[in-house]
């Protein structure tokens, strides 16, 4: 078994065939809705110390199992970022994706007489992501379209807040105020 912090809120955990066993499972067998998975990752957290950084009470915790080589596994576990923090996550959410400042600078421009909306800008692999929250206005659609392409919801938003570096957790009152990204 090999367990990294990559981050403060991210662990990674590998897993040989043999570490499996050792827990009364196998690679196949893991399933987030089997009672006997999270009986497992609750005891593997508690057997590396772990179980006190990744308490849930008020925060999400996103799972991902990968196979690995000899019938093994890798098991990343993320606590979500603050800007989703103490919200459920199936809300209406939408993601937007800008090519170039320019371009991000005009779109929020043009919506904010119209967007009440909490926004959270990200910088993911060299373009930047609009998360709108409770995107259900078709007249924000409208706007962002003109300025940038529309990628995803709730997984894309997620996949972002993870991976994504946050330069801000609430862009359209930062741009009103003026505040320096």
């Amino acid at each position: 078994m090999n367990v990294h912090f990559e981050t403060p809120e991210r662990l990674k955990i590998d897993l040989s065939a043999a570490d499996l066993k050792e827990l009364g499972t196998s690679y196949g067998e893991l399933d987030y809705t089997s009672a006997g998975t999270r009986k497992m990752l609750d005891d593997l957290l508690s057997r590396i110390g772990a179980k006190e950084d990744f308490r849930l009470t008020d925060r999400r915790l996103v799972i991902e199992i990968l196979p690995a080589e000899k019938e093994g596994c890798t098991i990343f576990l993320t606590l979500v970022t603050p800007s989703f923090k103490g919200r459920r996550v199936d809300f209406n959410v939408g993601v937007w994706q800008f090519d170039s400042a320019d371009e991000l600078v005009d779109g929020i421009k043009a919506l904010l007489p119209h967007c009440k909306n909490k926004t959270s800008l990200y910088l993911l692999e060299g373009k930047y992501r609009l998360i709108i929250l409770g995107e259900r206005q078709r007249s924000l659609r409208l706007i962002l379209s003109e300025y940038g392409q529309k990628i995803g919801g709730k997984s894309v938003a997620l996949f972002t807040a993870e991976h994504g570096k946050m330069l801000s957790d609430n862009i359209m009152a930062d741009f009103t105020a003026r505040k320096p990204l």
